[in-house]
């Protein structure tokens, strides 16, 4: 990531703090938790498929999915944030599905993450989670891509692991 990109990503997320309370947040993200089974079933329709599965093939044709509707961040930028709900839902729920977890609200005004959804708590009793942002993978596919596949970001297997 450039100085530049940085700039902006540092910008994007102070938008973020200061321009919405803590309850305002919370309500965002109440509706987006409550809304994820209805974001899926629209991705399904958008995708073409009948049912989830959040096998590698499947996260690899969400990611080419999402990498084309990009475009639409210039074109009209309400619609590319549903894309981006939807595929915070999938990725969501392939993460979880995978490797446990629960997804949080970030309000530690301190984090990179204040007021984004994150996922803690995954892998075995022990294993030393860091928190995972969708949104923060989501700004990285939209400036440079992930430096490996969405499907090796998601599938790590961790429930079991403690290490």
């Amino acid at each position: 990531m450039n100085t530049n990109e940085f700039n902006l990503l540092i910008i994007n997320r102070l938008k973020i703090i200061y321009m919405k309370n803590l309850k305002e947040i919370k309500i965002d993200f109440n509706s987006l938790i409550h809304s994820i089974p209805n974001y899926l079933n629209e991705l399904k329709k958008e995708v073409n498929l009948n049912n989830f599965i959040f096998d590698k093939d499947e996260i690899e044709k969400i990611e080419i999915w999402f990498k084309d509707k990009i475009k639409f961040k210039e074109k009209d930028l309400n619609l590319f944030e549903i894309y981006k709900k939807l595929f915070f839902s999938y990725c969501s729920s392939a993460f979880i599905k995978s490797n446990g977890g629960e997804i949080i609200l970030d309000i530690k005004k301190n984090s990179f993450t204040y007021g984004e959804p994150i996922i803690i708590n995954y892998g075995a009793l022990g294993y030393p989670w860091v928190a995972i942002s969708i949104y923060g993978w989501i700004e990285i596919i939209e400036t440079r891509g992930l430096k490996k596949s969405l499907s090796e970001a998601i599938l790590r297997n961790l429930k079991d692991k403690t290490e």
